[in-house]
């Protein structure tokens, strides 16, 4: 993923360098948005059971944090594993 975010960068033959900057930022940005996404599960994974709520919240909590973060990293794998 840094490699594809690294050709951003560089200078590429008739392409402004403004341009590769702005691409290589959106990217970035997306990447401390999906880290958030994924902290933000796993936070909600861990207060849920340490909390120790009743069953039925409890439960809601987990398997919501848990398809939340398998649906982002399925997410990432497709858009950036792939490219």
């Amino acid at each position: 993923m840094y490699k594809n975010m690294l050709q951003y960068i560089q200078p590429v033959d008739g392409v402004d360098t403004m341009e590769n900057l702005r691409k290589f930022n959106g990217r970035k940005i997306s990447y401390i948005f999906l880290q958030f996404i994924v902290n933000l599960s796993i936070f909600l994974l861990i207060w849920s059971i340490t909390l120790r709520l009743t069953d039925f919240i409890n439960n809601i909590m987990i398997q919501f944090a848990i398809s939340l973060l398998s649906a982002i990293l399925l997410k990432y794998q497709i858009k950036y594993v792939s490219k």
